[in-house]
């Protein structure tokens, strides 16, 4: 019989897939830890990731509803 799957363990495995992009993004970019660090210290960074993803993801429903 298989073993059952675990969602908090398949979540904790996309978080750390999404993490993981970021930061190697970041650090092609020419960043080091101290640029990813600051998206836990800085409350702006934060927000301005979660714009730029939430902005990316309304064009692209607006663009995909209206056919453009």
């Amino acid at each position: 019989m298989a073993r059952p799957r675990s969602e908090f363990l398949s979540s904790l495995g996309k978080l750390f897939s999404i993490f993981k992009r970021v930061a190697d993004a970041v650090l092609e970019l020419g960043g080091n830890d101290a640029y990813i660090a600051m998206i836990d210290t800085e409350e702006q960074l934060a927000q301005d990731i979660a714009r730029l993803i939430v902005g990316r993801l309304q064009h692209v429903r607006t663009e995909t509803r209206h056919g453009w």
